[in-house]
């Protein structure tokens, strides 16, 4: 919806699903794609903050504590929400999970229509 937003409020396009696990707060009344298709199906921009192998603990942890800052305060908050974009803030484990499950179901949709082996 973030994209779409500025189309949308001009009516030069009508939002037929979200592409999200749930309802959108700035368009309740679209549906997911799973109430509407009966397809689990959710896609999203993310970005993630790498560090190199081998990052010192306590460089580590300084990172780790002004990330969960930032994230946390209510200036990101508000920008974030202005903006319609949601928050899924991760750990390290939880990023790298996330990494993995996306490259796998990435993977198998390409290899699914035929663009990868």
């Amino acid at each position: 919806m973030p994209d779409a937003q500025p189309m949308v409020d001009a009516g030069e396009v009508k939002p037929l699903i979200v592409a999200a696990d749930a309802r959108v707060a700035s368009a309740p009344d679209v549906p997911t794609a799973e109430e509407a298709l009966g397809n689990k199906w959710a896609a999203y921009a993310w970005r993630g903050i790498g560090a190199p192998k081998g990052l010192p603990d306590d460089v580590k942890a300084r990172l780790v504590e002004a990330l969960d800052k930032v994230v946390n305060s209510d200036e990101f908050k508000e920008f974030m929400s202005q903006r319609n974009f949601g928050i899924d803030y991760r750990d390290a484990a939880g990023f790298e999970a996330f990494m993995k499950d996306a490259d796998e179901s990435i993977g198998q949709a390409l290899q699914a229509v035929g663009l990868a082996q």
